[in-house]
C-alpha cells in the first residue's frame, strides 16, 4: 500500500488544470483519513523493522532486503503525507532514523562475520597442508 500511495514521477495527475496548483503538489485527504494513513503506515514501518520479533513464524520474511525495502515504502509514504501533516513528517523523521540504525547494525554484523571468517575461522587451517603430506599441484 505504501509503494502505492507515493506519487510517481510519470503520474499525468500533477499536470492537470482541473485541481488548484497546491493540490497537485500533495495528498488530497480529510480527516480522519490522514491519522489513519499516518497510523497505518508508522506501525507497518515498525513492524518489518522488528520483523524477527513481531511476526510469526509461519508468516515471517527472511530476506532483510525485502524488509529493508518495505520499511523504506512506509517512510516514504509518510513523508508525502508529511507535506501536510506535521504527525506524518515526524513519524517519518522517527522511522527513517531506526532504519537508517537497522541497516547499519545488519551491515556492521555482516562485516564482523565476514571478518571473523577471513581470520579466525580459517586460522589454524593453514597448517594442515603440511600435516598430510599430499602434493596437490600436479
Amino acid at each position: 500500500m505504501a509503494a502505492r500511495a507515493c506519487p510517481r514521477a510519470d503520474a499525468s495527475f500533477s499536470q492537470s488544470k482541473d485541481f488548484h496548483f497546491a493540490l497537485n503538489q500533495g495528498s488530497i485527504l480529510t480527516e480522519p483519513w490522514t491519522a489513519v494513513l499516518i497510523r497505518l503506515f508508522a506501525k507497518a514501518g515498525v513492524i518489518l523493522l522488528e520483523a524477527d520479533t513481531m511476526l510469526p513464524a509461519e508468516i515471517r520474511i527472511d530476506d532483510e532486503d525485502v524488509l529493508f525495502q518495505k520499511a523504506d515504502q512506509c517512510v516514504r509514504a509518510l513523508w508525502y503525507l508529511g507535506r501536510k501533516s506535521d504527525m506524518a513528517l515526524a513519524a517519518a523523521n522517527i522511522l527513517g532514523n531506526a532504519l537508517k540504525d537497522k541497516r547499519k547494525g545488519v551491515e556492521e554484523k555482516m562485516s564482523d562475520m565476514s571478518t571473523f571468517l577471513e581470520t579466525e575461522l580459517w586460522h589454524d587451517l593453514d597448517d594442515l597442508d603440511e600435516a598430510f603430506d599430499v602434493d596437490c599441484n600436479p
